[in-house]
């Protein structure tokens, strides 16, 4: 809070334990309004699960007519990642080093 940190999650935090998850959304919450510098943590992330997750909204959005399949662009898809709204990031760091630390099913 003294740095005006804002955190934020990118992925699923409904698979996480209810400790764990209810410790992450106090920490979204608390530091909603700082504005110095955003982290966002990619928090049980799969790019596979964001996709999905992304065209099930899209779907859905065009059966109510909320969107059209014609207005599909790259800025409206966007709309629908964890990342909507988030500048391209300046630094990404890989945990896991130079292997997959999630086990991949490819």
């Amino acid at each position: 809070m003294s740095k005006d940190i804002k955190i934020l999650i990118s992925g699923d935090i409904n698979g996480l334990p209810i400790h764990t998850k209810t410790a992450v959304e106090k920490a979204i919450n608390h530091t909603s309004q700082n504005r110095s510098l955003i982290v966002n943590f990619a928090l049980n992330y799969g790019g596979r699960n964001e996709i999905l997750n992304a065209v099930k909204s899209i779907v859905k959005d065009i059966n109510s007519s909320t969107i059209k399949t014609d207005d599909l662009n790259e800025e409206i898809i966007g709309n629908y990642l964890f990342t909507k709204g988030l500048p391209a990031p300046e630094i990404l760091i890989r945990t896991g080093g130079e292997k997959r630390i999630s086990k991949a099913s490819l």
